[in-house]
């Protein structure tokens, strides 16, 4: 009797064990989904008007956010003619809640004092973000969306771009256009319809 009552007793230890491990594993998960509800509806893409393409940041929540830079290149002659092949990397600015906001070529100026024309394209590469809770994000079209301070593994083509405070690295930053973009300090905003409130 004896040994069978410690078997039960080891088979109970170990059912509770198994149950408890997956209630941690249920509660981190959910923790990281509640952590993840405003950075999930946070996005970038690029859309066509009559007026050409734009870049638009999309703010989904119910909360603002600050965009800490938009990291993008663009296809067009006007810059290839000028010698004007560099990077651009959005300043800082804060995103209203169920707000989207745009960049249009015109919008760019070049070395020479020109500015992109209504054909040149957008190659959009990383946004970088803090949410209303103050975490710091980073997403890409390629690459998804991550925390940069919890998540352990970030992609190697980010960790070549930023450093931890999501600021461009020296190899990175040689190639930003140092061009004032005057233009890109007062984005336009438009409602944002599908907005979802944050839990």
């Amino acid at each position: 009797m004896a040994a069978i009552s410690l078997i039960a007793t080891a088979i109970s230890t170990y059912y509770s064990a198994a149950v408890s491990k997956d209630q941690l594993d249920q509660s981190r998960e959910d923790s990281e989904l509640k952590a993840r509800e405003q950075a999930s509806r946070v996005t970038f893409w690029t859309e066509y008007s009559k007026d050409g393409q734009k870049l638009v940041i999309g703010n989904r929540s119910l909360d603002p956010f600050t965009m800490l830079g938009l990291l993008f290149d663009v296809n067009s002659e006007t810059a290839y003619r000028t010698d004007d092949r560099s990077f651009y990397d959005a300043p800082p600015a804060t995103i209203a809640p169920c707000t989207k906001v745009f960049i249009t070529p015109p919008m760019i100026r070049l070395k020479n004092g020109k500015r992109l024309t209504k054909s040149a394209t957008f190659n959009p590469q990383w946004l970088r973000f803090s949410d209303a809770k103050g975490d710091t994000w980073a997403r890409s079209i390629s690459h998804g969306l991550f925390n940069l301070d919890r998540d352990a593994i970030l992609p190697e083509e980010y960790k070549f771009s930023f450093d931890a405070h999501a600021e461009p690295t020296k190899p990175i930053k040689r190639y930003i256009s140092q061009i004032q973009q005057s233009d890109l300090l007062h984005l336009k905003g438009e409602p944002l319809e599908g907005c979802v409130p944050n839990k």
